[in-house]
């Protein structure tokens, strides 16, 4: 932790406002309040950046923003059928789309965070909502997880690079690196690492892999409220333990600060992963994907394939 002596503490963020202000906020929060002492480093969100970036959404031109629209709006259209007569029978003169109880429901969670309370939330049941959360996991499934094949390729810089960090800082080195980014970049870095797959637990189960379009599939891993809620956190620890039954480094993963095991990874303490068989297992996954630039189909040949802001900035 940054005390007001530590004059080269770095925090990165994404260059919108809104990131840009969050990073600002966190930042003098670190330190208890008082003027800020280190160093705010804005990362471009300029087309030409390739993977060194914070929104490798906007540097891939084969990115499209509306992918898991048309499987999201499907379910959409199924479970808002109820809703919209139920509301067309109590409000006459109005005719309720789909598209309107989607704003409704939005509006409930945006006005109670702003606001502290909404009107919309009472509008709707528990099953409904529970409806709400499974349009945004099919939506996030087709454009910002498995369901898309960019989705690795995209989050994997940033898991490469604090792969980097974690292996290689030493104890004079910033003790802690902090990335402010849209709510693109979680899905697209638990893509990366693999977490939240469904396709994980048909080994022991009959989870289905797939999200069907006319049903709630309840068992389901991806379930994105667990991962892109307002202010989520994605953390890689780096342990060092000195023990009878660890000894060694070790890396956890905490998501929203709960403990996420790694996939085949659990021998260290608390779910955690040997720092060793962690790189060697981001070493696979990245083996695994085409480089960004080729993925995305980027044209200029200067652009880079690796995250590099974090040693460079």
């Amino acid at each position: 932790m940054p005390t007001t002596k530590d004059t080269s503490f770095k925090v990165w963020g994404s260059n919108a406002n809104r990131t840009k202000h969050s990073a600002e906020a966190l930042f003098a929060g670190l330190h208890a309040g008082h003027e800020t002492i280190g160093k705010m480093v804005n990362v471009s969100e300029d087309n030409d950046r390739g993977a060194d970036t914070l929104t490798p959404t906007r540097s891939c031109p084969n990115f499209d923003v509306s992918k898991g629209t048309q499987q999201a709006d499907v379910w959409l259209n199924n479970y808002a059928v109820p809703i919209i007569a139920r509301l067309n029978a109590k409000i006459h003169g109005l005719h309720f789309s789909a598209k309107d109880v989607m704003a409704m429901q939005e509006l409930c969670g945006y006005e109670t965070i702003i606001r502290g309370s909404s009107l919309f939330c009472g509008i709707f049941t528990s099953e409904e909502w529970l409806s709400f959360e499974y349009y945004f996991d099919i939506k996030y499934y087709y454009e910002l997880g498995y369901g898309n094949d960019l989705s690795p390729t995209l989050g994997m810089p940033w898991v490469v690079a604090t792969s980097d960090l974690l292996a290689h800082a030493k104890t004079n080195d910033q003790r802690l690196y902090i990335s402010v980014a849209h709510r693109q970049i979680p899905p697209l870095i638990v893509t990366a690492l693999g977490l939240f797959n469904d396709s994980e637990y048909l080994r022991t189960s009959n989870v289905n892999p797939v999200l069907p379009l006319d049903k709630i599939n309840y068992q389901r891993a991806w379930k994105t409220s667990n991962f892109i809620s307002f202010l989520s956190q994605i953390a890689l620890e780096r342990l060092n333990c000195k023990s009878a039954a660890y000894n060694g480094s070790y890396v956890r993963i905490l998501v929203n600060s709960v403990p996420k095991p790694l996939p085949g990874c659990v021998s260290g303490s608390s779910d955690s992963c040997p720092l060793q068989q962690y790189r060697d297992y981001v070493k696979q996954r990245n083996k695994q994907y085409e480089s960004f630039t080729k993925v995305c189909g980027v044209k200029n040949k200067k652009a880079p394939d690796a995250m590099t802001f974090f040693v460079k900035e």
